[in-house]
């Protein structure tokens, strides 16, 4: 195949691939059609080697050259591939199956000029349909700017913690994914001075030693963070790749770092062996490797020791100048309290009701050892925290987490993650102004943060501060854009935004990153509804019940309303059926034994703003908060009225009066009104 001169791209049927940039593009639009990382290797590996037999050990050798994988994760390769080339079924015209002897990749492969790809790359991303769309995304995204959000505010951040709660949840279904993909072209640009460590590998054989490795890792991370002039991204962001077999150049690129420090951690008896290697991102090659064998009880001289060589070895490659060594503080001086904690946290990611029992216990002979051990107070909020998620009381379990992460704060004020902790349940309690307060602490506190920022970005998007949001969680997702919770954050922020084929794109991104159907149903479901397919809507209404959550009565009713109001939408002959429905589904007087089933009540009565019946829309919108019982001291439900459609809904003179049944004037006042309004002596004017 002759090559043109200077760049090139490689062109076949419809489309062209550019090797360098890693982008697939259509030939007719332009548009960047989003692949994951090793199934844009598979296709390269196709195209490079077309017309040949590969037979799918070949393949597994290419794509996953020092990794064992199972088959399976080929297979998923070629049927994304299959999905995005526009190949059904039975019509494999590019990639040929061979029964039993492997693969052909059967097109016309040419080598043309970069010069004729479009210029705007990031123009060309916005028109691109999300990775693993379904054949109704197409139709859905191209109407995305036609209708406005209607949004569920506490409802949904309570589905977003439950999913994806902090580093713990969202973790622990990364970890089981063999492949995850990302994103190129919004990865951020490698900085010349800047480093980011991996967890080092557990090779112990036994997995619940992985927080040796974890740990090792966090503390190397605190401490490069206060070396001046060096970007470390936080743990969120290279934690992300535990358990994944990437190439450390694609790390660096994706986290726009240019040097990598990685490990292993081996223990027998009561020794340890550490080896570690600072590797140069742009080739590949080690700067430094060392390996370290000590006894347990010498682990702080340990990190001491190895902290202090990789600022050496940093500073003489990025400053050029004698090493300004930042002398590590132990989080404690009980070595065996660091590792009941590490093993605590480990636990905690599994979100089990009997490991965080376990959990529990860990933490609490840290602190039986170490009275003031701040990390370990810290670990029994999320204790409480996550256990409440998981049915245990809110009024105990909250009140006993705001007490731990209270003490963590007093033991260390400088603790970025007692203070999220609080922010969250400051949410809980709908106290948008203090939960703000505390997120802008945290992000002082851990600016790289990047699960935090995206959830300080969900906070700022259900109050209405939308273009905040969008920098914020953007902002976010170049730090850590393989971070399940994270890539969640964009899908949810973009929804509420109405940007609908980015919400579709990063929600089908996150669904292969591990996040679960309930959080991205309610995502779908808004654009089915701005887009007019109301039936897809209720399917995403259903599908956006949790298990096991006991509100079945609740979603039958509310699906009974939406399906009744949205068919007399594109029918007003069904319209006085549809209004006559309010009270008989929705009795006046009744009580919810939930927060779930006021946040249904709620839902029900978002879907009347579609119908222009905005008396009905305040009248059920305020008796779903009244028909709260006392004892569950909060509301989980409401909507997000920020949209063009709703704009008669915001002028209206009783939004005010809404907005301070769900606690936001506090917030207003204190950090600015929503988009587009304003506040004039206390009171809360929208255009």
């Amino acid at each position: 195949m002759d090559r043109p001169a200077g760049p090139y791209v490689y062109e076949f049927a419809d489309f062209q691939l550019d090797a360098r940039r890693r982008l697939l593009r259509a030939r007719i639009d332009g548009r960047v059609l989003p692949l994951t990382s090793r199934a844009f290797e598979t296709l390269l590996y196709f195209v490079e080697h077309s017309g040949e037999l590969l037979d799918k050990a070949t393949l597994m050798n290419a794509i996953w050259p020092h990794a064992v994988v199972e088959e399976n994760n080929l297979n998923q390769c070629i049927t994304t591939l299959r999905r995005v080339l526009g190949e059904s079924r039975h019509d494999h015209r590019l990639i040929v199956t061979v029964p039993g002897r492997g693969y052909r990749f059967a097109g016309d492969v040419r080598m043309v000029p970069q010069t004729s790809w479009p210029a705007n790359d990031a123009e060309a991303m916005k028109q691109s349909p999300a990775p693993g769309a379904d054949a109704a995304t197409p139709s859905i995204a191209s109407n995305a700017r036609r209708f406005p959000p209607v949004l569920w505010g506490a409802v949904m951040l309570a589905v977003l913690l439950a999913s994806g709660l902090w580093w713990t949840l969202s973790r622990h279904a990364a970890d089981r994914m063999a492949v995850k993909p990302v994103a190129p072209s919004t990865a951020a640009a490698p900085a010349r001075h800047s480093v980011a460590v991996l967890p080092f590998v557990n090779l112990t054989g036994d997995a619940s030693k992985d927080y040796l490795g974890e740990g090792m890792a966090e503390e190397l991370i605190n401490v490069l963070t206060r070396v001046p002039g060096l970007k470390v991204p936080a743990r969120t962001s290279s934690f992300s790749y535990k358990g994944r077999n990437t190439d450390v150049r694609r790390i660096a690129y994706e986290l726009g770092v240019g040097t990598i420090v990685e490990g292993s951690v081996r223990s027998a008896g009561k020794q340890i062996r550490i080896t570690a290697q600072l590797i140069d991102a742009t080739d590949g090659t080690h700067l430094w490797s060392q390996t370290y064998d000590r006894r347990f009880t010498d682990l702080f001289q340990l990190q001491d020791e190895l902290a202090t060589t990789i600022e050496q070895a940093l500073q003489r490659k990025f400053f050029g100048m004698a090493p300004l060594i930042v002398a590590p503080m132990p989080p404690t001086q009980d070595v065996e309290a660091y590792q009941l904690t590490l093993q605590g946290y480990s636990l905690v990611e599994r979100a089990d009701e009997k490991e965080l029992s376990n959990a529990m216990r860990l933490f609490e002979q840290a602190l039986a050892r170490d009275p003031k051990f701040a990390r370990a107070y810290a670990g029994i909020a999320m204790v409480h925290l996550v256990s409440t998620l998981m049915g245990k009381s809110w009024r105990e379990g909250y009140a006993a987490a705001q007490e731990a992460a209270q003490q963590a704060l007093a033991l260390d004020p400088n603790s970025a993650q007692a203070e999220a902790i609080l922010a969250r349940l400051a949410d809980e309690r709908n106290d948008s102004a203090e939960s703000e307060a505390h997120y802008r602490r945290a992000l002082t506190l851990d600016p790289n943060d990047a699960q935090i920022r995206g959830d300080h970005a969900v906070r700022l998007a259900i109050v209405g501060q939308l273009r905040e949001a969008l920098a914020q969680v953007r902002a976010a997702y170049a730090e850590a854009p393989t971070n399940s919770w994270v890539v969640f954050s964009m899908a949810f922020v973009h929804g509420i935004a109405g940007l609908d084929s980015e919400a579709l794109k990063y929600a089908n991104l996150a669904s292969q990153l591990g996040v679960t159907d309930p959080p991205l149903a309610w995502i779908r479901g808004w654009v089915a509804v701005r887009s007019g397919h109301y039936a897809d809507y209720d399917r995403y209404l259903r599908a956006a019940l949790p298990p096991g959550a006991g509100a079945e009565a609740e979603l039958a009713r509310a699906s009974e309303l939406t399906q009744l109001v949205y068919a007399a939408v594109t029918d007003p002959t069904k319209r006085a059926q549809a209004l006559r429905a309010r009270a008989r589904l929705y009795p006046r007087g009744s009580r919810f034994e939930s927060g779930i089933a006021a946040s249904y009540c709620a839902e029900s009565a978002s879907s009347y703003v579609f119908l222009g019946a905005i008396d009905v829309a305040y009248d059920l919108q305020l008796q779903c908060i009244d028909q709260v019982p006392a004892g569950l001291d909060k509301v989980d439900g409401g909507f997000n009225p920020w949209g063009p459609r709703l704009r008669a809904f915001r002028q209206d003179r009783r939004f005010h009066a809404l907005m301070a049944r769900y606690g936001s004037l506090p917030f207003y006042e204190k950090y600015g009104p929503p988009d587009d309004c304003s506040m004039q002596a206390g009171h809360l004017t929208c255009q």
